[in-house]
């Protein structure tokens, strides 16, 4: 029984896609604060914020691909699904960053980026597994 149940756990594609994805974000937030912190300053974080999300969009869609929903065919149109969902989703986080980092302070910039690009997760991973990267029936 528990052996099922760990197999179940290590084929999820939830489980591939949060550690995966888990990833991605690390590499956006170290992207974020190390180009505010050293480049742009706290005042312009949201240019940090835009370049560290293209760097994890494009871990994402590889990684995604290849690895959590195991995707061979389609892949241009699966791009440009991918890309137009989270450009847009990207600039609906930054308002949303904006206004948190507005409402408690520039000096909590970080904490503000982090958790609006938490709070889209869950959903990020739904449009992922039944929009984007959907296996096609034959």
């Amino acid at each position: 029984m528990i052996e099922k149940i760990i197999n179940l756990v290590l084929l999820s594609r939830f489980l591939h896609y949060f550690l995966f994805t888990g990833f991605g974000f690390l590499i956006n937030i170290f992207s974020i604060l190390i180009l505010t912190e050293f480049i742009f300053g706290k005042e312009n974080y949201i240019y940090s914020y835009f370049i560290g999300s293209f760097l994890n969009l494009i871990w994402n869609f590889i990684f995604n691909l290849k690895v959590v929903f195991k995707i061979k065919n389609e892949i241009i149109v699966r791009l440009i699904n991918f890309f137009s969902y989270h450009i847009s989703m990207t600039l609906l986080q930054s308002i949303a960053i904006v206004w948190v980092v507005k409402l408690i302070g520039v000096k909590y910039y970080l904490f503000s980026i982090i958790f609006v690009i938490g709070s889209f997760f869950i959903f990020g991973f739904l449009v992922s597994k039944y929009f984007i990267f959907k296996k096609k029936n034959k």
